[in-house]
């Protein structure tokens, strides 16, 4: 759709034009994208995610997916061939991320020491909840209990993923600094919750020391990476931007 190409190319920044073409797509010929691949993705859905978890475990892994299904699961029980789409978008950026020069190490490498880094703030997660003690129920309790029940099993399948041979590769920049950078960013936003479930419980001292480690562990991911927050306006635009694409491809056939 030349419409698609042309706004793509008159985005001002870099990753606001990567963010338009990193459309997650079903049946991609609805669109007729001129993406380059691997830009477009199929959809994966709730049953994709038990599959990888079983291989990966070992086990049934049901108790630890409780969430994460979508409409679109739901609309393909009632039959027929459900469209559906999803912009995925980030939030923040590192010029690593747009590496793609070989970085001397496996990507395995790369991830089990993404993996070990998460593994530790898990621990200290786990030590604050210990720490706590009694704690009043609150949603943000609810999250740091789950969290620390749930992520050792999720870590592991990571782990066993990693041990594929395709894994064996030499990394990218960009693919090593997905894997030091990303997968302990998500896990310091439950430090976080746990410092505010802390002060909560009215362990205010507790609060305290863990709201520095979390300073002090999310200062060094910003200094050793140059990550920098993404403006909103422009991501919200190519959401809704894509939304109407795909109205409009839907309304010529």
């Amino acid at each position: 759709m030349e419409i698609f190409d042309d706004w793509q190319g008159n985005l001002s920044d870099p990753i606001e034009r990567d963010s338009l073409a990193n459309l997650r797509v079903d049946a991609l010929d609805l669109l007729q994208l001129h993406c380059p691949p691997p830009a477009v993705y199929e959809l994966f859905g709730i049953g994709d995610t038990y599959d990888y978890m079983a291989t990966s475990l070992g086990e049934d892994p049901a108790p630890l997916i409780e969430a994460g299904t979508c409409s679109e699961d739901w609309l393909r029980r009632l039959g027929g061939d459900p469209f559906a789409l999803v912009c995925e978008l980030p939030y923040y950026t590192a010029p690593a991320l747009d590496d793609t020069a070989p970085a001397g190490c496996s990507r395995r490498d790369a991830i089990v020491r993404g993996l070990a880094a998460a593994e530790a703030i898990h621990a200290r997660v786990a030590e604050t909840l210990t720490a706590i003690g009694a704690a009043p129920d609150h949603r943000l309790m609810r999250s740091v209990v789950e969290y620390v029940r749930k992520t050792p099993k999720r870590l592991a399948a990571e782990r066993a993923h990693a041990a594929a041979d395709e894994y064996a590769q030499e990394a990218t920049g960009a693919q090593v600094c997905d894997a030091r950078l990303c997968t302990p960013f998500h896990h310091l936003l439950y430090l976080g919750e746990a410092a505010r479930v802390a002060a909560l419980a009215g362990a205010s001292a507790l609060a305290e020391r863990v709201d520095a480690t979390l300073e002090a562990l999310a200062g060094d991911l910003v200094r050793t990476s140059a990550l920098r927050v993404l403006p909103i306006r422009p991501l919200v635009s190519v959401q809704a931007g894509t939304g109407l694409l795909a109205l409009a491809a839907t309304g010529d056939r």
